[in-house]
Formats: structure tokens, C-alpha cells, sequence
């Protein structure tokens, strides 16, 4: 079935931690209105992650498990951007990724 979600007023979802509500229920058919002040779109949340999970752990959502220092497991092997688990997922913080990671890879190549 095909469901259809009207946004209105005052409330948002995370469409990460909300994924299976934002969907609703197997075959349901219909609309539901969400009063909401703004709402952010996330197309594409599901990353593609799988092939790498040798060399950085994965969470439940599929997303690599790293701190702020975008430090793996696997020496020398580091994270950035959305790939990482994280609250915040925009452009920003992804360029941030970047540049830490970078930061952390000149670090273990002057060590190593």
C-alpha cells in the first residue's frame, strides 16, 4: 500500500531513529497530518557501509562506529562524513569529518 504524511505546525521526526514509524505499517494505505514548525528531509539514510565492516566496527543502523577523532579499529583506516555514526548529519559536519580524519592519518603516517 501507499502512505502519504501531511506536515503541518510543530513538531519534526529523525528519520534516522524514527525510520519504521515514518513508514508505517506493512500495506497501510492513507494520510496522517504531523503538526510540525520545520521539518529536514534525509533521502538516502542508509549507507553502504557492509563491504568496509572488516576494518571498522558497525552499528545497528549500519553506520561506522567511530568517535570524534574518526579513529577505527584498523590502524591507519579512518571515517568521515555521513558514512560515521553521528548526531548531526549536514554538509558541515561532514567537511569537519574531513578535515579530522585527515588531521589523524598525517599523524599516524609521521608515527608510523
Amino acid at each position: 500500500g501507499q502512505r502519504r504524511r501531511l506536515v503541518a505546525g510543530d513538531a519534526a521526526a529523525d528519520a534516522e531513529d524514527n525510520a519504521a514509524d515514518a513508514e508505517g505499517a506493512e500495506g497501510e494505505e492513507g494520510e496522517e497530518e504531523i503538526s510540525c514548525d520545520g521539518l529536514f528531509v534525509a533521502i538516502g539514510l542508509i549507507p553502504e557501509n557492509e563491504p568496509f565492516k572488516e576494518f571498522a566496527d558497525l552499528n545497528g543502523w549500519g553506520y561506522f562506529d567511530s568517535d570524534e577523532r574518526c579513529l577505527t579499529k584498523t590502524p591507519g583506516v579512518f571515517v568521515a562524513g555521513d558514512c560515521r555514526s553521528k548526531g548531526v548529519r549536514q554538509l558541515t559536519t561532514a567537511v569537519a569529518d574531513g578535515a579530522t580524519a585527515a588531521l589523524a592519518a598525517c599523524r599516524y603516517i609521521n608515527e608510523n
